[in-house]
């Protein structure tokens, strides 16, 4: 039977679930119209057969009730960072939860200080997870979210930053600060109404002209705040610049704009294109690649491109 909407529920990736990560609890699955449905009686035991059924259908996720989700996450934590030998991927897409949940948490604060002391630890996080030898971007990708909240947004750039970064020669104290510039990046959405940022119309041009003011917005709240370095400022500041000057909120050229912020400007545009906008579907991933491509020298920078272009190569699920 159909559960109402407005009862919480925490969305679990398939690909991190574990019998022992859900015992207990009532696990329900999204029917068409988007209404929770009970898939799992709590008494009733899942397992590895089950969730790899459930894979097969392309079930990518199931939900359980609020009430459990502290257990959960305390289980997670367990699996992210405990001693207990697990699969990399279940490792991998347990540390990816808990970046996300602690960022939708800390960006519902909206109180700058708090945001900024969370992104110190969950950048160190998710640097020594990229960082490894044994990570590779195809053990990502299958289990981030793709809706287009902010947080979830700033997470997946996040990751999209740090992978760049790694391939591209940055030393791990480099891929650690640019993945917390890139969990900073959109700060400045939070002085945005949801109306505006969620709005599946197009937007008008007065609506468009407060979109264009976050990275300013973003910049102002970081200014004052101890630790964030200048290349996380210019990150926030720049990412929406572009190579030719025809960028915002100031129009700079090529010369002007950080590096960490050439970088989260790919990150940025390939994930909003890859996920799910209030105003359209996903766009398949070689269609994404081709409009960064078609974009180099005079909106990203051409090294940047190719590398994000071969590290997603990689992964031929992909295409």
């Amino acid at each position: 039977m159909p559960y109402s909407q407005d009862q919480d529920r925490l969305a679990i990736n398939i690909a991190s679930m574990t019998s022992e990560s859900v015992e207990g609890m009532r696990l329900y699955i999204k029917d068409e119209q988007e209404n929770y449905v009970l898939y799992r009686e709590a008494e009733l035991p899942i397992d590895q057969d089950d969730i790899q059924r459930l894979k097969k259908r392309g079930v990518r996720w199931l939900y359980i009730e609020d009430a459990a989700k502290e257990t959960y996450r305390e289980r997670m934590r367990a699996i992210a960072f405990g001693n207990t030998p697990v699969p990399t991927s279940t490792r991998i897409a347990a540390i990816s939860g808990i970046v996300r949940d602690a960022m939708e948490t800390t960006f519902a604060t909206n109180d700058d200080e708090i945001i900024c002391n969370a992104t110190k630890t969950l950048s160190n996080v998710a640097a020594n997870m990229i960082c490894r030898e044994d990570f590779g971007l195809k053990d990502i990708l299958p289990v981030l979210h793709h809706d287009y909240g902010t947080f979830t947004h700033s997470t997946n750039v996040s990751y999209y930053s740090g992978v760049l970064a790694d391939a591209l020669g940055y030393s791990r104290d480099d891929v650690e600060e640019i993945v917390r510039g890139a969990l900073l990046h959109d700060l400045g959405k939070l002085d945005i109404d949801i109306k505006i940022l969620n709005k599946p119309d197009k937007l008008t041009d007065r609506e468009f002209r407060i979109i264009k003011q976050h990275p300013i917005q973003g910049f102002v709240r970081l200014t004052n705040q101890p630790g964030v370095t200048f290349g996380q400022l210019m990150m926030t500041y720049q990412h929406h610049e572009k190579l030719d000057g025809s960028g915002y909120p100031v129009g700079i050229g090529a010369d002007e704009i950080h590096p960490w912020a050439k970088i989260c400007s790919v990150a940025d545009v390939f994930e909003a294109l890859t996920s799910h906008r209030p105003y359209r579907k996903p766009m398949p991933t070689p269609s994404a690649l081709a409009i960064l491509e078609r974009g180099i020298d005079n909106t990203f920078d051409g090294e940047i491109v190719s590398c994000w272009k071969s590290l997603i190569k990689k992964n031929s699920t992909l295409f």
